[in-house]
């Protein structure tokens, strides 16, 4: 491999073929395939992971991610649109009511004693939402 990066190519490509091998045929992408609780795709490790494979050039494994967030996303659309309108309104953040930020590789949402609200999450998901409803995705 040349040489850029600063000398990390050889590290790159390692973590991009863990970042490959990890991705689900559903196009979910694994937190960690190392720790049970962090066996799933949760929305934010996703989007950094498919960022990171768009800027080494594998635009289809990023894609499938983006689809995949699509389908899951589209699943849990009014209870995002709830929280939408909560926050427009300026009811506070209730945990309980709030978008998951995990699911399952087959995209559906992950139910079990571990937490699964984060702020960041809810506010991906709604951008993500955003670009969605106004079909900037099929650009």
């Amino acid at each position: 491999m040349a040489q850029r990066d600063g000398g990390f190519e050889d590290l790159i490509a390692a973590s991009v073929r863990a970042m490959l091998a990890n991705q689900h045929p559903s196009g979910a992408l694994v937190a960690s395939p190392d720790f049970g609780q962090y066996q799933y795709c949760w929305l934010r490790d996703g989007s950094f992971i498919a960022y990171a494979l768009d800027r080494v050039g594998q635009y289809e494994s990023s894609g499938r991610f983006h689809d995949w967030c699509a389908a899951s996303i589209d699943q849990i659309a009014p209870l995002m649109e709830a929280a939408i309108e909560r926050a427009r309104v300026g009811k506070p953040v209730d945990p309980n009511v709030m978008p998951p930020a995990r699911f399952s590789f087959e995209g559906l949402v992950v139910n079990d004693d571990w937490p699964n609200f984060q702020i960041e999450t809810s506010l991906l998901s709604r951008g993500f939402s955003g670009f969605l409803h106004n079909g900037l995705l099929a650009l």
